[in-house]
């Protein structure tokens, strides 16, 4: 009987031996004379199996990749590619598919022309609208009973006209009902607790994403109703400041580092002691290029199921804005230099935080989101850095704290959001899930 099992277990180990080495050698031979011969779906079976086998070995690699790049870049071609470019492995097959990536690139960008593509993305992940959706249903709530003049209205209805214009493809309809609206333009007393004999810090409005997993639900603008001094909104704050919101409400959640782009992150938005007196601001090439290409890529988030978006024709986003990594290096350096720039807007510190929290380094993304609520100008601004102290203490396993957090900004701001949070604190997250960092509440 002991020698039945030995050999039994000679013939398994034999069997293993042979699958894992010599099955390997033979399906690359036969790849190799399939891709000689043009039969590029026989070589690409055949790889397919010996890179399960032997996902080290360079040659099998490198002819797999080179298999690759004989057909057609589709998204599932894009995506295998661009695995092996962002390979830890150094060889031959990392650098053609670096190849064809950049090739990919360079031929993008000319196309779509200058651009700020990389700072769109919304916690490393595309968020964006279904475009066979469209026309996008928007809900700008009344004026009636809030003592606001007419011109609210139509500057708002005119910023959305000016992106549908300037598109070419953006469209959109307006209904009576919020629950049925994409997007939602609603008005809030402003918070003029942070004002002094200095002035008053304040933002005319700030957006906020809808998210349910990969499900985008809605898009809720919010605009203040008159500043800080009780003053009505001029049509130009009105003007600079919605068709910026827009922006974000149509995808693009970063923002330009170009002063004179619409969606740069200005820093006297944030921060005005008089009546605004700046010039009107308009939308640029480098706007609509970037709205064009981000409706290219495909949406890890949309208001669609994954499984209904149409993919023919688009771009895997890493291939333009890098891996995760790199996306998270960019934002931290974006943060460090605005904050350098302007020390007192807390949206700055909420940005650092969050590229901190990313990277992994948490005690730095607490400093960051405890000088965003030092500097807080709204009690909006205090509910986002409260919450992201409740995720980042929730991620490290401090629970106590995370709770404390997570419950002083829900007592500033109620949200599904928070009462999700909430929820998976209770948890103790028995399933090690980590909770996103998050920007929820967008200022500028």
């Amino acid at each position: 009987m002991k020698n039945k099992r030995l050999y039994i277990l000679t013939l398994v180990l034999i069997l293993i031996i042979i699958i894992f080495t010599y099955v390997p050698r033979f399906l690359l031979n036969s790849a190799k004379t399939a891709f000689e011969h043009e039969n590029y779906l026989k070589a690409y079976n055949n790889l397919s199996i010996a890179i399960k086998l032997q996902p080290y070995n360079k040659d099998i690699r490198f002819y797999y990749v080179k298999t690759l790049t004989m057909f057609k870049s589709n998204l599932k071609i894009q995506k295998e590619i661009y695995k092996y470019s962002d390979s830890i492995q150094n060889d031959s097959a990392k650098l053609l598919a670096g190849s064809r990536v950049h090739n990919w690139k360079y031929n993008i960008l000319r196309v779509f022309g200058n651009n700020y593509i990389e700072h769109v993305s919304y916690d490393n992940k595309i968020l964006r609208w279904d475009i066979n959706t469209f026309p996008l249903k928007v809900y700008i709530e009344s004026t009636s009973g809030k003592n606001l003049p007419n011109y609210y209205v139509s500057e708002i209805k005119e910023c959305f006209s000016s992106w549908r214009n300037a598109s070419g493809f953006i469209t959109f309809s307006y209904v009576k009902n919020p629950k049925n609206a994409d997007i939602i333009v609603k008005f809030s007393e402003v918070d003029n607790s942070n004002c002094s004999e200095k002035g008053c810090k304040y933002v005319v409005a700030y957006t906020v994403p809808i998210v349910k997993g990969s499900r985008l639900k809605q898009m809720v603008i919010t605009v203040y109703e008159k500043d800080p001094y009780g003053r009505l909104l001029s049509t130009k704050e009105l003007h600079n400041t919605v068709l910026h919101e827009i922006g974000h409400a149509l995808g693009i959640m970063g923002h330009s580092d170009n002063a004179n782009d619409l969606m740069y992150m200005s820093t006297n938005q944030n921060q005005i002691t008089t009546h605004d007196t700046k010039n009107y601001v308009y939308l640029r090439a480098n706007d609509i290029n970037t709205l064009k290409l981000l409706y290219k890529l495909a949406p890890d988030i949309t208001n669609v199921p994954l499984s209904q978006v149409n993919t023919q024709g688009l771009f895997y986003a890493p291939i333009l804005i890098g891996n995760a990594r790199t996306v998270n290096m960019r934002k931290l350096i974006d943060a460090q230099n605005y904050v350098k720039k302007a020390p007192n807007i807390s949206g700055g510190y909420i940005d650092l935080g969050i590229a901190f929290a990313e990277l992994g380094k948490i005690d730095e993304a607490k400093k960051a989101f405890n000088k965003a609520l030092a500097v807080a100008s709204n009690e909006n601004e205090k509910a986002l850095a409260y919450y992201n102290l409740a995720v980042v203490s929730m991620n490290s396993k401090k629970y106590n704290d995370a709770m404390k957090y997570a419950e002083i900004s829900k007592s500033i701001l109620p949200s599904e959001e928070i009462n999700e949070l909430i929820t998976a604190i209770r948890q103790y997250l028995s399933i090690g899930t980590r909770m996103p960092v998050s920007n929820f509440l967008e200022n500028n």
